[in-house]
């Protein structure tokens, strides 16, 4: 047995060990490096919100292509997501080819050109949206109290109730307008150049690049219909329908932002919607002049109101309001514009009309989407959107109007629904109207029995 100095000497030396190993737990803890934005990216956290918020806005789309893809995607969305995050980590992940579709607008020979993309592309891209919108350098981009859209904390809503405040403060003259072609021609090479000085990772730029590019599956097609010009194929240009479209916009024009307003007069912007107010005509048009010239330096321009009224407005705030972002603005009343009014009477019209024409085949309807049932649910929800889309307006009487049209619509449907049912022919009329209902019908459901039933059996054995 050692002294009490030696067994003192060895607790000394084990505490040394001890506060050792903190310490260089310590260090090594404070060695290594933060995550870097490229490994936020690919964490599982990050891609499951992604994928909550491409779930939600794909199975609400109006096309049934992009319902189906994100249907297909869902069951087994855990496994792919993890694939996602292994194939981002290794360097391996791929961006798929997108469908480009040209989608004809009112005005006879017009398209918007929208890209569709396969579900994992949009899931990394808004997983890089969530990511890029939460780092420091690029939280400056998006800081313009005047600048809307595609920034979390400021939306139409927002947007409107700027203008209102100008026009109660005596900015009453105005200049509407858009910029033209907006997203065709976003200096993409510019506004990532800016991105990755702002941010500072290469292995996160090295995503974001392919990501914002467009290749089309399709192009070939497209070439042949005469649209593959719609579409941005080269260095100029990102999609419309891909999340990361806006933050490159906003990221180009936020020196323009800042540099519009100031000197009597405020500029608001909502991604390509663009509205100047003074309290004179004279500086309002000037500011659109200088609006004209900053943006020709980034590749854009501006619709000037003399040289395209169809495209822009300006003049006056009476008290009937300005037009912006799909509503009429004054200084004490918010309402949709009559457009957007009759927009949604005329949806709710054609939903019924596809029902009506599709219950000449009752067989075909469940596939079609346009039984009672699914065609009242689709009203449900175009109206219940749309009213959530305009729940901050003050024009309840107008909204009251709305709903006496659209009782009026359900009303006449219900009505030639019932006359269909009297021409129904007898023999099956019972099950034709489970179907015309929306009701599933046993007798339709897919049949495949791992046993022969008796009466089954029976016929098999009389033909041995």
């Amino acid at each position: 047995m050692g002294s009490p100095a030696d067994a003192a000497d060895l607790r000394s030396r084990a505490q040394v060990r001890r506060w050792g190993s903190k310490a260089a737990h310590g260090l090594t803890r404070r060695s290594q490096p933060p995550p870097t934005p490229f490994h936020d990216l690919r964490t599982m956290r990050r891609l499951r919100n992604a994928w909550a918020v491409v779930r939600t806005n794909g199975l609400a789309s109006k096309s049934r292509d992009t319902r189906k893809r994100v249907a297909e995607f869902e069951p087994d969305a855990a496994t792919h997501l993890k694939r996602i995050s292994d194939q981002l980590r290794r360097g391996r992940f791929h961006f798929q080819k997108a469908t480009g579709i040209p989608i004809e607008k009112k005005t006879a020979g017009s398209y918007r050109p929208i890209v569709v993309a396969p579900v994992e592309n949009s899931v990394v891209q808004r997983a890089l949206l969530d990511v890029l919108t939460d780092q420091p350098g690029i939280e400056r981009f998006l800081a313009s109290s005047t600048s809307f859209g595609a920034v979390r904390t400021r939306g139409v809503p927002q947007a409107i109730a700027a203008a209102a405040r100008a026009i109660r403060d005596g900015f009453v003259y105005y200049v509407r307008s858009d910029i033209a072609s907006f997203f065709m021609n976003i200096d993409r090479a510019r506004a990532l150049a800016q991105i990755a000085d702002a941010v500072g990772d290469v292995r996160l730029m090295e995503v974001l690049e392919p990501a914002t590019a467009t290749e089309l599956a399709n192009l070939a097609q497209l070439r042949n219909a005469g649209h593959a010009h719609l579409f941005p194929t080269h260095d100029v240009g990102v999609a419309q329908g891909c999340a990361l479209s806006p933050l490159l916009g906003n990221v180009l024009l936020h020196e323009f932002d800042v540099a519009m307003n100031g000197a009597g007069i405020i500029c608001l912007r909502y991604v390509d919607d663009v509205l100047i107010l003074g309290r004179e005509l004279r500086r309002v048009r000037k500011a659109l002049r200088s609006a004209k010239d900053r943006l020709g330096k980034l590749g854009l321009d501006l619709y000037d109101p003399d040289e395209a009224p169809d495209k822009a407005e300006a003049g006056h705030c009476t008290d009937s309001g300005l037009e912006f972002l799909g509503c009429m603005v004054s200084y004490r009343s918010i309402r949709p514009t009559r457009k957007k009014r009759h927009e949604l009477v005329e949806t709710v019209k054609d939903i019924f009309r596809e029902s009506y024409k599709a219950m000449a085949d009752p067989l075909a309807l469940r596939d079609r989407e346009a039984a009672i049932a699914q065609t009242l649910l689709k009203v449900n929800n175009v109206v219940q959107g749309w009213g959530n889309q305009y729940a901050f307006c003050n024009d309840r009487g107008g909204m009251q109007d709305l709903d006496r049209k659209i009782d009026e619509l359900v009303t006449s449907y219900l009505r030639g629904c019932a006359r269909r049912r009297e021409l129904l022919p007898a023999d099956r009329a019972a099950d034709d109207w489970r179907r015309l209902l929306g009701v599933h019908l046993l007798a339709d459901s897919k049949h495949t029995p791992i046993i022969k039933s008796p009466s089954q059996q029976g016929q098999h054995d009389s033909t041995q």
